[in-house]
């Protein structure tokens, strides 16, 4: 029986979810390891496509009740603003909840989630929901849904002022504004977490032999060992060989 069903790779906006998500996908088709990716991005983008009904010419941009999309394209490209919590929180929640429907023969979730401070206002205005983008509200999702043990979290640890110029100088896909309002300092985990299902990473640099191997430590010492029994993982390291 493997201890995880998921690995959730959460952090601030820019701390380097994605480059680590990719980096362990890359690893896991390597390995032979089946997953499947999930983005609590893309699942934004689906709530923005569903709430934009109304083309407002003068702002050139698409608008709904809770968002408005201000370039549309690709999965993963699309550039949006949401104007409350509504979308954001109902992505999340849904996250955990498919998570919560897996099992041990299911494949492995490979999980990105953006974490930061909770947010009130919306373009200089107090709007209900709230956006709970605060990492608590992670760990109590989870364990409402019962599978907190199942999930391996790692946060991945980066300053504001890093993230602010690696936003400014990266090929970003997440729109300027959005950026601004959204991932400001604050909304970690804070010590919600600890124990043998939770791993800080700490990415306060931008050195890309330092970042593989922390990855490639976490990898080897602590996802192997949760997701694969004994068998498998010897049958890994024979392919390694």
């Amino acid at each position: 029986m493997r201890k995880y069903n998921a690995i959730i790779i959460a952090g601030s906006w820019a701390a380097g979810k994605t480059t680590l998500a990719l980096l362990y996908g890359d690893q896991f088709k390597r390995d032979g390891i089946p997953f499947t990716f999930d983005s609590d991005r893309l699942q934004f983008e689906q709530g923005v496509l569903g709430d934009v009904t109304n083309y407002n010419k003068d702002q050139k941009r698409w608008e709904g009740p809770h968002s408005y999309l201000t370039k549309d394209g690709n999965p993963g490209s699309r550039q949006f603003m949401i104007r409350d919590g509504t979308i954001a929180n109902q992505a999340h929640m849904s996250m955990i909840a498919e998570i919560a429907q897996l099992t041990d023969g299911d494949p492995l979730r490979l999980v990105e989630y953006a974490i930061g401070p909770d947010i009130h206002e919306f373009e200089n205005e107090r709007r209900e929901p709230p956006f709970l983008q605060a990492g608590r509200h992670l760990v109590d999702w989870l364990n409402q849904s019962g599978i907190l043990d199942k999930v391996l979290l790692i946060e991945m640890i980066s300053s504001l002022q890093l993230r602010f110029q690696r936003q400014r100088v990266r090929d970003s896909k997440t729109d300027q504004a959005a950026f601004e309002a959204f991932a400001g300092g604050g909304g970690g985990l804070n010590g919600e977490l600890s124990g043998d299902n939770y791993v800080r990473f700490e990415n306060d640099h931008n050195d890309a032999r330092s970042f593989r191997i922390q990855a490639a430590s976490i990898y080897r010492d602590i996802i192997l060992p949760g997701i694969q029994g004994e068998g498998n993982q010897r049958s890994i390291e024979r392919r390694r060989r």
